[in-house]
């Protein structure tokens, strides 16, 4: 009787297991991708909103090159199937970078 006892308990702490990995990988991509919000990376540069002043114009055309589309302080990056669009200001920089991904 104690041989069929022992598989179960294998297998509700290989159940238990397997959800408590589930849940760890969805929380780390939850963040990573927050992490990852208004950033974009370009060669071995990672451009980002998040500090300020932000990069300005020339920094992020030297690092990134020319934008696939530029309407003033409105600059647009296709990089994958991941679309960039940033935004500055003449005072501060980079105001704004926003990912979307096209489907």
């Amino acid at each position: 009787m104690a041989s069929y006892i022992l598989p179960n308990i294998n297998r509700s702490i290989t159940l238990g297991l397997v959800i408590q990995t589930l849940v760890l990988l969805m929380v780390f991509a939850l963040f990573s991708e927050s992490a990852w919000a208004g950033s974009m990376k370009c060669g071995t540069y990672l451009i980002s909103d998040g500090s300020n002043p932000g990069p300005s114009k020339v920094q992020v055309r030297r690092k990134c090159g020319t934008p696939y589309s530029e309407s003033g302080n409105r600059w647009v990056y296709y990089k994958g199937r991941s679309v960039y669009r940033l935004r500055f200001s003449d005072a501060s920089g980079l105001v704004s970078l926003k990912r979307e991904i096209e489907r």
